[in-house]
């Protein structure tokens, strides 16, 4: 009688798991493209804003456009879930396009604060042939000034057409748009780029920031950084503050622009409206 190994064994099982965790992959990724496709002629998204506070003068200067979806049965799914599978697909390019279109319209009646609207864009919009073409359409439908808008860009669109995206990027800021690097800090191209694209800010990661006021490695790695953007005269944005003593060290920094769940959590266009009207910092 043949003998089995115990170790070929376990490499069949593992390879019929392996099959199975693939299988169900598959099924998850097509169920979850339909219910993108639904949710997109359903209406199912929806936009939350989270200020950007200006320490100097203790005003909310600009709201940061997130995307949530709101489904019937699974209820509220953050990003990090479907924006992968909306990039995978396509899907990003009309969804995308569905983000600026309802933020400019959302944003549109609080520029006499003025108030800046700032969207995430993904790589794969910066690659569309059409992006500009519809970005103009956007911005005269909804009668959105350029100069109120600024798209953040992560590293991600760096590793392919760089030399078309920093034609498109240039054109982008001839119209008076703002570009920020978001995520600063957690790629491997980040210094480089700084220098060959037309940025106007970059965003720290939010990973840096958390509990830096205790952290003297992180001190030194953010001052760093600070010290770089300075010097080629770009706006310092940090991201994730929740804490005082965080805020008090960013602020002797001398960055004077951040956003966190100290000051506010993302919002919804109802709650902004009754934010701006209560806000205090003092």
């Amino acid at each position: 009688m043949a003998k089995f190994s115990p170790f070929l064994s376990s490499l069949e099982t593992e390879k019929d798991q392996n099959k199975k965790c693939h299988v169900f992959s598959m099924k998850f990724y097509e169920s979850m493209e339909k219910a993108l496709s639904k949710a997109l002629v359903e209406n199912q998204f929806e936009l939350y804003y989270q200020p950007f506070i200006c320490f100097n003068t203790r005003k909310i200067v600009a709201v940061e456009a997130l995307i949530r979806w709101n489904h019937p049965y699974w209820g509220l799914i953050s990003p990090d879930k479907f924006i992968p599978i909306a990039e995978k697909s396509g899907l990003i390019l009309p969804l995308g396009e569905w983000i600026i279109r309802e933020a400019c319209l959302d944003i549109q009646e609080f520029l006499s604060y003025p108030l800046k609207l700032a969207i995430n864009i993904s790589p794969h919009q910066l690659q569309d042939t059409f992006f500009l073409r519809n970005m103009i359409k956007i911005l005269q439908e909804t009668k959105f000034y350029p100069q109120n808008l600024s798209l953040e860009i992560t590293e991600g669109i760096f590793l392919e057409n760089s030399t078309n995206v920093i034609k498109l990027m240039v054109k982008l800021k001839k119209m008076g748009i703002s570009l920020a690097l978001d995520d600063f800090g957690t790629g491997y191209a980040g210094l480089k780029y700084l220098n060959d694209f037309p940025f106007d800010v970059i965003k720290l990661d939010k990973s840096f920031i958390h509990n830096i006021a205790r952290k003297s490695r992180q001190k030194a790695i953010v001052n760093s950084m600070v010290t770089l953007a300075k010097t080629l005269n770009l706006t310092v944005h940090v991201e994730g503050i929740e804490n005082n003593d965080d805020l008090n060290w960013i602020i002797s920094e001398g960055i004077n622009q951040g956003q966190g769940y100290f000051f506010s959590p993302p919002l919804s266009i109802n709650q902004l409206k009754s934010f701006l009207k209560i806000w205090v910092y003092l």
